[in-house]
């Protein structure tokens, strides 16, 4: 009955044919298609063959299964684990299946069982794709309210107790299927982790200490506090603030703070031990001095921000007032624990004097160590300079010497050959025959009062070439439907030698050798007719590609 009730909750239908005793359940669903096979499945019927009982599957592990019988004869629920090789784990499995049930898996709670900690479910798989998991903690088998969520950190009313999470799935026109884990292990209460004991006040006679405890883990837990003096206990000083009387004169005073709560075992700390009390109007003595220390976000420059801080001083609190200085001198009004750097800076280090006071005790005075040489404001660019033009003989190159904050900057240009810098001045340049075969450049320099200067270096790409030039005329030919051509070539005032390419529609004709001290002859000849020429110089590599179209007619 227990088992064809989980079926139904499945929604398993009711099958059209009788299953008979539990002993012929295999045989009789295996007659009429259901599946039987050796196979565990969350959702399937557990059966031994020759044994009158079966158990519903909740959960499939790697080598176990988590079962849920009822018993007719012994009339006991119970849910247990079987593992592989017992003699309750099931030799065969019958999976009917529902067309309406949910499918899911057994949850899991992972977790150190301590108060504190927390405990986390795993859910397994669970279909169809979609359906929605609510969660509800369990204490004892009882639910906690509005524990329902995956997780749960465990509280000091778990210590001792059992937990456990049932989880249910729901789905739209499906019956809801809820699974719940196995009962945890008991939780331990936990240990408390201590935090630190402290003393606010001036061991004083008539002066009031406080004592405050914080750190402790867990966050919650009850805290109670005993004076001493001298490692003796006072007597009725078993709060928070205690009086000083004549009684304490001499002594150090020292707080302890006990921790402790219901399945904890208190915990004991004590604070640092206070200077001997003194009477009113004495010292107690010297106030502990800090180390202080100067930081910059940038790299110690005008209009940037330094912080100081005064370092740890003691016996806590102690007030600590401070003093900007500038090469040892006090900067008016530079008492507070940031100073923007100015233009008197430059140049100069800096430091800062701390001076700690507390009532009672002597003041104390300490310093930092000095701040590198503060250097002067950088200009900012707006847009970098840049170089251009055509890297050939008598074309101008030019410089942009880019825009700069503040505005008012003023920028120098020098320019450069082959990296070295030249006499020539100004942001253009016309390219001259003395700078072929060299690479120019500039160097840009940018200046203003108050300010680090900046430089650029630029490069034109490329080296300087000369471009060749033509000089051709055409000559009568005693052949027919011919004309000699006359040509020679110069650069930068030179005479050329080399060869000179001639083509016609993108066809070789021919290529003429020039010479230095004189034109040189070449003879066309093709069809009569007008004919367009490509002339293209070939030579050393200090020059330029250059071609030049010329026109011959032909008789």
């Amino acid at each position: 009955n227990y088992v064809a009730w989980r079926l139904g909750r499945d929604g398993v239908p009711e099958p059209p044919y009788l299953l008979g005793n539990a002993v012929d359940w295999a045989k009789n669903a295996s007659k009429h298609g259901v599946r039987v096979d050796s196979t565990p499945a969350v959702g399937a019927v557990g059966a031994w063959s020759g044994r009158n009982h079966v158990v519903y599957v909740d959960q499939v592990g790697s080598d176990f299964l988590l079962l849920t019988e009822d018993s007719y004869s012994q009339k006991k629920y119970r849910r247990f684990i079987v593992y592989k090789g017992e003699r309750n784990y099931p030799s065969k499995f019958i999976h009917f299946q529902g067309k309406d049930a949910i499918r899911g898996d057994t949850p899991t709670v992972s977790g150190k069982l301590e108060v504190g900690q927390t405990l986390t479910a795993a859910v397994g798989t669970w279909s169809p794709s979609g359906v929605k998991l609510s969660y509800q903690w369990l204490r004892d088998g009882v639910v906690i309210s509005g524990a329902t969520s995956k997780s749960y950190r465990l509280v000091k009313a778990d210590a001792g107790r059992r937990m456990s999470i049932s989880v249910t799935g729901t789905y739209s026109g499906k019956l809801p299927r809820t699974t719940s884990s196995l009962q945890s292990d008991p939780v331990s209460a936990g240990t408390i982790k201590p935090g630190t004991a402290t003393i606010t006040g001036s061991p004083i006679e008539g002066q009031t200490l406080s004592a405050s405890s914080t750190g402790w883990t867990p966050s919650d837990i009850a805290v109670n506090y005993q004076w001493f003096a001298d490692g003796d206990p006072i007597k009725d000083a078993a709060t928070r603030t205690i009086k000083l009387t004549s009684k304490q004169r001499g002594k150090a005073i020292v707080v302890r703070a006990t921790a402790y709560g219901l399945g904890f075992k208190a915990v004991p700390i004590k604070s640092a031990p206070t200077a001997k009390v003194v009477k009113a109007g004495e010292s107690v003595g010297a106030v502990t001095a800090g180390t202080p220390t100067i930081t910059s976000a940038g790299s110690y420059r005008v209009g940037e921000t330094l912080t100081a801080k005064p370092g740890v001083w003691g016996p806590s609190p102690v007030a600590t007032t401070v003093q900007w200085l500038r090469d040892g001198k006090a900067i008016k009004d530079a008492t507070t624990w940031e100073y923007r750097l100015t233009d008197a800076d430059v140049g100069k280090t800096l430091r800062v004097d701390v001076v700690g006071t507390r009532k009672g005790y002597t003041t104390a005075r300490a310093s930092s160590a000095s701040t590198p040489a503060i250097k002067a404001r950088q200009l900012q660019a707006v847009s970098e300079p840049t170089i251009g033009g055509n890297a050939r003989v008598g074309n101008t190159i030019t410089v942009n010497p880019g825009s700069w904050t503040p505005t008012d900057a003023k920028t120098f240009v020098v320019w450069t050959r082959d990296g070295k810098p030249t006499t020539k001045r100004g942001t253009t340049y016309v390219i001259a025959a003395d700078d072929v075969k060299h690479t120019l450049g500039a160097i840009v320099t940018v200046q203003r009062e108050g300010f680090d200067s900046v430089t650029r270096t630029l490069t034109l790409p490329g080296r300087i070439l000369a471009v060749p030039a033509f000089k051709t005329s055409w000559a009568a030919s005693k052949q027919k439907h011919a004309k000699v051509l006359k040509i020679s070539a110069a650069a930068v005032g030179k005479p050329l030698g080399g060869k000179v390419h001639v083509a016609e529609n993108g066809r070789t004709k021919g290529r003429i050798q020039l010479w230095f001290n004189g034109p040189a002859s070449w003879e066309f000849s093709s069809k009569a007719g007008r004919h367009t020429l490509v002339l293209t110089y070939e030579g050393a590599d200090w020059l330029a590609p250059h071609t030049q179209t010329i026109t011959v007619n032909l008789p």
